[in-house]
């Protein structure tokens, strides 16, 4: 409750397994992130509330000061959460590496800036490479936009599947 900065930040591990957990930051707090989950394999995270006043979940891929080598954020199921935020329910990119094989469904969004942003940069920094993204069984009520894609240099954006997107907006750009 409250965090004044990211709540739960896994980064380079393996084999994480998140389940029930609830987290309730002030929603006009910046950089208040639910889940930030960074440069790590085999992840799960099901059955969480979250409410914060940033990105609800993060997919990123920062490994530099990793010492075990990772530079991939892969294999992550993310399923059956509650989510309400200031900026994105789920931001995907950050980082120099890679973030692919990742399964996000049957979630709820009550209120949120963009649904998903996906981003190969982050303020003209470093790289990312996302692909293999299977989005399935959203719904979202007041929400800014469904996606956006940002991509800058190098990096890309490839191979993301969406079924069963549902979303009441609150913005007429979308």
């Amino acid at each position: 409750i409250n965090s004044p900065c990211w709540t739960v930040y896994f980064h380079g591990c393996r084999y994480v397994k998140v389940s029930g957990i609830s987290i309730f930051n002030k929603v006009y707090h910046e950089n208040t992130d639910g889940i930030d989950i960074d440069t790590c394999e085999n992840v799960t995270v099901s059955d969480c509330i979250i409410k914060t006043g940033d990105d609800c979940i993060t997919l990123r891929c920062s490994g530099q000061r990793l010492t075990n080598g990772m530079d991939t954020c892969k294999n992550v199921t993310i399923t059956n959460c509650v989510l309400e935020c200031s900026v994105c329910a789920f931001r995907i990119g950050v980082g120099y590496g890679k973030i692919r094989n990742a399964t996000i469904s049957n979630i709820t969004v009550s209120r949120c800036g963009p649904v998903f942003k996906l981003m190969t940069s982050y303020i003209g920094r470093w790289e990312a490479f996302i692909e293999n993204i299977n989005i399935s069984n959203i719904t979202a009520e007041k929400a800014g936009s469904c996606f956006q894609i940002k991509t800058y240099d190098r990096g890309y954006v490839k191979d993301i599947s969406v079924s069963n997107f549902r979303a009441h907006m609150f913005s007429s750009v979308q």
